[in-house]
């Protein structure tokens, strides 16, 4: 095929593209417009206006509820006194944890404070070690296995190891 011939195919290609495209973009076009007019009218066949029982009977059998300003701010209400008393029991039912902790020979007071709060038995290590440190215990930890618990003040785990 000559390059003339082929550029005469490929603009022929051109133009049926385009025209096609064209009448494709057009006809989606209108159906938009045609589509967004239905919408428009589709909820109110007539001009009239409803009235508030008739918008929520009309609501209702869409499977909406329909409630006042009143019993909202009740509803309300009852949600933050239940939140509440959710919030009460949160701080009433605290997590207690128990754990075996053993004291093998050579271990450090620092060793010991470090897997007790791993163990979630004190929040901070350096609370354990300067009770150590001021009452000069830290020479006269045990070794052997003691049954901690969250619920022990650092005194008591202390005197335990001790």
């Amino acid at each position: 095929m000559a390059a003339k011939g082929l550029q005469q195919f490929a603009g022929g290609l051109f133009l049926a593209t385009a025209l096609i495209g064209g009448a494709l973009y057009v006809s989606h076009s209108q159906e938009e417009v045609t589509d967004a007019e239905e919408d428009r009218e589709a909820p109110l066949t007539s001009h009239e206006e409803l009235s508030t029982t008739q918008l929520i009977e009309q609501l209702e059998q869409e499977q909406y509820v329909v409630i006042s300003e009143d019993e909202f701010a009740e509803l309300h209400a009852q949600l933050d006194e239940q939140e509440d008393r959710t919030e009460e029991n949160e701080h009433e039912r605290q997590t207690t944890y128990v754990m075996i902790l053993e004291i093998s020979q050579g271990m450090t007071s620092y060793d010991v404070a470090e897997q007790l709060v791993r163990g979630r038995i004190i929040n901070n290590e350096q609370d354990l070690l300067s009770y150590v440190q001021n009452e000069q215990l830290s020479h006269r930890l045990r070794t052997g296995q003691y049954e901690v618990t969250s619920d022990m003040t650092i005194e008591e785990i202390v005197e335990l190891m001790t």
